[in-house]
């Protein structure tokens, strides 16, 4: 992504309130399912949350438990995600 395009996409999600409030809203509009595999690592190989897209900065997935427990302990208990996520198998929940 360009700059600007980097830029104008922060601004959308921040005014929605992050990406998920973002896919949910374009799939209320387009009456679409946006599916997807969960991402294990991003174009520089570092690891990514598979349900936000937060990329971790350090050593591989160092900082998971503590990331997914304070963020999506609600869509489902680490102790059965960190199993998919680690084997790649993961997916978006709703």
């Amino acid at each position: 992504m360009l700059g600007h395009d980097q830029r104008l996409r922060a601004a959308i999600e921040k005014a929605v309130g992050g990406l998920l409030n973002l896919k949910h809203i374009v799939e209320q509009h387009t009456g679409e399912s946006i599916m997807f595999t969960a991402m294990s690592t991003n174009q520089n190989n570092k690891k990514v949350c598979p349900e936000c897209g937060h990329v971790f900065q350090g050593n591989g997935w160092d900082g998971i438990d503590a990331h997914w427990k304070s963020k999506h302990e609600n869509i489902m208990p680490y102790s059965e995600a960190w199993p998919l996520i680690k084997a790649g198998k993961y997916t978006l929940r709703k």
